[in-house]
């Protein structure tokens, strides 16, 4: 249902050739896709105790089939309405792929946590599998979901991205080994990446970004190379799962309304605090690329840019700031003016100049 009413949102963003209020309500999928998964659990467990349903139908068909098929479908539909408001040029067979291990790699997980904690509650350390099967799928399904949505490295050994990186990792005391690119491709990606002791930017970067402002997002990437904000985003992930799975041995079965809060509570939270952690991994990555470019109105410039490219709204609603890996754009701004002493008058300028910009594409 919230998908369809999205599918309307689109249709009429496209027909009046904007993207904002697409951008914000489409939060509300990401929203449903978490919500569905303690809901269904709690409906599941309802059905088999007391309707005596686990002879004819075990717990975990019943627990992840229905679901996984309703968010899949929603997520074609939301796919789809990406691909109409933002002219992308995916084909059906795309979305279909994109919607499959978008499921496979975030709501399937969730629900063998939701059969692990339910073992728990039984006191079978069996249930244990549960969660590592929902680990690994998730893992195996992200990285071919990025397969999907293009993300391909190509590594260069030359060009004005290759020898900025290596020379400003220099610097940051980044031991860098290779540098890549990415094509834009049918998904219309921008984006920068880094892993180990790699980094990447999507190749329309050199199209709208170079001198101190190609050197912040480079700066950025390495900065999460050195901080290792991946294997860390990674073991507390490991963490927070285990955290929260511990109550299901101490607390007691608790029934009706108590039940349904804890199991909103544990597939809730560990979602909202990675969220929060990613967040934090990007500010501090854009406080140590801003103290290595040393120009903190460049390192603005080129997230407004960036911002702008990707059609992400510079103001975000509450349930974006929970629910989205990045921070908003005026955050960041403001979070890297305090580092990089930019005053409220330069500050002022620069949104001055980005409101102007955004009424005169408008019109």
């Amino acid at each position: 249902m919230v998908s369809v009413w999205l599918r309307r949102i689109a249709v009429t963003c496209a027909a009046n050739g904007i993207t904002a209020p697409w951008v914000k309500a489409a939060a509300w999928l990401r929203f449903a896709t978490v919500m569905v998964v303690p809901g269904w659990w709690s409906y599941a467990d309802s059905v088999v105790t007391y309707r005596n349903m686990s002879p004819i139908v075990p717990l975990w068909i019943l627990l992840i089939f229905p679901p996984c098929a309703s968010v899949y479908v929603a997520r074609i539909i939301g796919y789809s309405s990406d691909a109409l408001v933002f002219d992308r040029k995916w084909t059906a067979h795309d979305i279909r792929r994109l919607a499959l291990w978008r499921t496979v790699s975030s709501t399937l997980p969730l629900l063998l946590f939701t059969l692990g904690i339910d073992g728990f509650r039984e006191r079978n350390t069996v249930a244990v599998l549960w969660l590592v099967a929902g680990g690994l799928i998730a893992l195996l399904a992200v990285a071919r979901l990025h397969g999907v949505e293009g993300v391909r490295f190509r590594h260069v050994k030359s060009g004005d991205f290759y020898k900025r990186a290596f020379v400003l990792a220099k610097r940051m005391g980044v031991p860098l080994r290779k540098v890549a690119v990415v094509p834009f491709g049918r998904g219309h990606l921008t984006n920068a990446y880094s892993r180990s002791n790699e980094i990447a930017i999507t190749d329309d970067y050199g199209h709208w970004l170079s001198g101190s402002r190609l050197d912040f997002v480079v700066g950025h990437e390495l900065a999460h190379a050195k901080n290792k904000h991946g294997r860390k985003k990674l073991l507390i992930t490991i963490a927070v799962f285990v955290a929260v799975s511990l109550p299901a041995f101490a607390l007691p079965h608790v029934q009706g309304s108590w039940h349904v809060l804890f199991n909103i509570g544990v597939i809730v939270a560990p979602v909202l605090i990675l969220e929060s952690v990613s967040r934090r991994f990007e500010y501090v990555a854009d406080r140590e690329a801003v103290e290595l470019t040393g120009d903190v109105i460049a390192a603005a410039q080129s997230l407004i840019d960036l911002y702008r490219r990707a059609d992400v709204p510079a103001e975000m609603g509450m349930m974006q700031r929970l629910l989205v890996s990045h921070p908003g754009l005026w955050q960041r701004i403001e979070a890297i003016s305090r580092n990089g002493k930019l005053s409220a008058h330069d500050l002022a300028r620069i949104r001055a100049g980005f409101v102007k910009t955004a009424a005169a594409s408008e019109q």
